[in-house]
């Protein structure tokens, strides 16, 4: 049966490359827990020349772009206690535990949301330079099964 553990455990197991990783998980031993938050979402806009990238200078500035992509998402996460949870592309995935929506968590989540917008869209559009064509960000609050 696996082991429901505390979402602060676990990701902090996975961020130190924990036991729980150590051999290859199976049913028994495969732990996971249960949050409830805002799950955030972001998305680069980048033109075709970057994200489909046809030379090796190309894909090695769009390798730079999405790295500091993911720096800012972590740097600002941790402004007001949210997880980097997934990173595909340009598509970013947050959690920002939060058992109610209140308007303390709302305030939590504009902040996280200004700062990490404004980041972008100084840091991403030097680098990206005309390739950036502008970000988006969503949110909604429920739970999440890691």
């Amino acid at each position: 049966m696996p082991q429901q553990v505390n979402f602060r455990t676990l990701v902090d197991a996975v961020n130190r490359n924990s036991v729980f990783w150590s051999a290859a998980p199976t049913l028994a031993t495969q732990p996971f827990a249960v949050e409830t938050g805002f799950h955030v979402y972001g998305e680069l806009n980048l033109t075709l020349k970057l994200t489909a990238a046809t030379d090796t200078k190309d894909a090695a500035r769009l390798l730079r772009v999405l790295t500091e992509y993911v720096a800012i998402a972590e740097t600002c996460a941790a402004l007001v206690g949210a997880e980097l949870l997934e990173v595909q592309g340009e598509r970013i995935h947050l959690l920002l535990p939060f058992p109610q929506v209140t308007r303390d968590s709302v305030q939590a989540l504009v902040r996280f949301c200004i700062a990490f917008t404004n980041t972008v869209y100084t840091r991403i559009r030097k680098l990206a330079g005309d390739e950036f064509r502008g970000f988006r960000m969503a949110a909604d609050h429920g739970k999440v099964v890691l």
